[in-house]
């Protein structure tokens, strides 16, 4: 997986920044966060849409509109968590 940062915390820990070396080596020395990438409904081959907005999960049964859940498999037949 690729290494996330907090968007807060660069924004706080760039503020004092003057130069473009400082800025790398401040965001080289970030600490990652800790993500899981997810598949939205939308965007996974077990959801049948109703229209525009909501569908049907083939695996849960629920309808869904923006949620996401670990049975997520991608459409375009990316990794199920990318």
């Amino acid at each position: 997986m690729s290494d996330l940062i907090s968007r807060c915390e660069l924004f706080n820990r760039l503020a004092p920044v003057q130069t473009l070396g400082e800025a790398y080596g401040t965001i080289q020395g970030m600490d990652t966060v800790d993500a899981v990438p997810v598949v939205r409904c939308r965007d996974c081959i077990r959801f049948r849409p109703d229209d525009d907005v909501w569908g049907w999960c083939t695996v849960s049964g629920k309808m869904r509109c923006k949620d996401f859940c670990s049975y997520g498999v991608r459409k375009d037949g990316g990794d199920e968590t990318d």
